[in-house]
């Protein structure tokens, strides 16, 4: 009988090789929302936080700090060497409490410095502060063509030329530029602007310009490593029985451009010993998020007069998760490892800060959240 050929052994297949890049490396630069446990919600690593090259879209409603957390990331382009420009939908600059939030305003604080180039195109108005400027977008339209179109541009070192080609600029933007827009949902489109308010509804006229922006602008964003930070407020969802009862305005374009959305929602109020209230704490989750596993929640403290309270939150949280760690309370001591700390949260964050403590907090944060979120030990499924 003749002998059985044996079929050859299949080598490594392409899809063998694909492998799905690690979250840390989906961006170039990651921003801190000045929150710690925020920033591994949104990227699972530390140092994280929002990335570049996409948008960012922070909702909830009024008393939610999504503006200062807006202010912390644009704050954090500064610190790694970029630029930030803040988009004041509303018309409520807040320079002399910008440096609480970690944003650094330089010459804007200047009235004159800001009136002099508040109507100057975007391209000349930034000269005016080699690390901020501040502009109040008229519209859907304006924004996207005459605001975040053009500095996106201004990164790579080209600009808008005639016809709307683009053309090589003799002035350019340090990256990580990061652009935060607050908000969204109160620009209108062009058609509203030039139209009577007596004409009622403008349909989906707003929700079509800003579909139009992303499918314009968005490689321009990407491959200039731009981070885009939409602050929105949430509406009732008239009639929905399923799913979130709160929606936002102006169609769903941010919607599906967005990769990451950080939903925003108050957890009660912070108290001195006199039973004034001095904070308050946000309870943060993303619903949405492609640069780490979504569905992550944090939460954390939000000072009047001093901003995101990072040790605060940290410690509150060592504390709830009952993961053995570094921290352990007992008869209203808090001790690290084999120390004290002091006598109370407010004695325990002094202990902290005038210790030098914060990295170290930081990375005890950092591994206990790697135990509670760890991905499950499982052999690699069968394709």
């Amino acid at each position: 009988m003749a002998e059985r050929k044996r079929r050859p052994v299949a080598g490594p297949s392409a899809a063998d090789s694909l492998v799905r890049d690690k979250p840390q490396d989906q961006c170039r630069y990651y921003l801190s929302t000045g929150s710690t446990l925020l920033d591994l919600a949104v990227s699972g690593r530390r140092p994280g936080g929002v990335g570049s090259g996409r948008t960012t879209q922070i909702i909830g409603d009024n008393s939610t700090a999504k503006t200062v957390v807006l202010k912390e990331i644009l704050g954090a382009a500064q610190r790694a060497g970029g630029y930030a420009v803040e988009e004041d939908a509303e018309w409520t600059p807040d320079f002399a409490r910008a440096g609480l939030f970690g944003l650094t305003v330089g010459a804007w604080a200047d009235e004159v410095v800001a009136a002099a180039n508040s109507d100057r195109p975007i391209a000349e108005a930034v000269r005016a502060d080699p690390r901020y400027c501040y502009r109040n977008p008229a519209s859907i339209e304006q924004i996207w063509d005459e605001e975040i179109g053009p500095l996106a541009l201004l990164v790579g070192g080209t600009a808008v030329g005639d016809k709307g080609k683009h053309k090589k600029s003799d002035f350019s933007l340090p990256g990580p530029l990061a652009i935060g827009v607050d908000t969204f949902t109160a620009l209108p489109s062009q058609t509203e602007k030039d139209d009577s308010l007596e004409k009622g509804s403008y349909r989906m006229e707003r929700a079509k310009r800003m579909s139009a922006g992303f499918r314009k602008w968005l490689r321009d964003i990407a491959e200039n490593d731009v981070t885009i930070v939409a602050v929105d407020h949430i509406r009732d969802a008239v009639g929905v029985v399923f799913g979130p009862k709160w929606t936002t305005s102006g169609g769903k374009a941010m919607q599906q451009y967005a990769s990451t959305r950080i939903f925003l929602a108050s957890a009660g109020s912070i108290k001195n010993s006199r039973e004034v209230e001095i904070g308050v704490w946000i309870r943060a989750k993303v619903v949405k998020n492609k640069i780490a596993p979504p569905f992550r929640a944090a939460k954390f403290a939000v000072l009047f007069d001093y901003g995101i309270d990072d040790v605060r939150s940290n410690l509150e949280w060592l504390k709830e998760t009952g993961i053995e760690c570094k921290l352990t309370t007992s008869g209203g001591w808090y001790s690290w490892g084999e120390g004290r700390l002091g006598q109370g949260i407010e004695g325990a964050i002094s202990g902290v800060e005038d210790g030098g403590m914060e990295a170290e907090l930081e990375a005890e944060v950092e591994r206990v959240w790697g135990m509670l979120y760890a991905p499950p030990d499982r052999k690699p499924r069968r394709r």
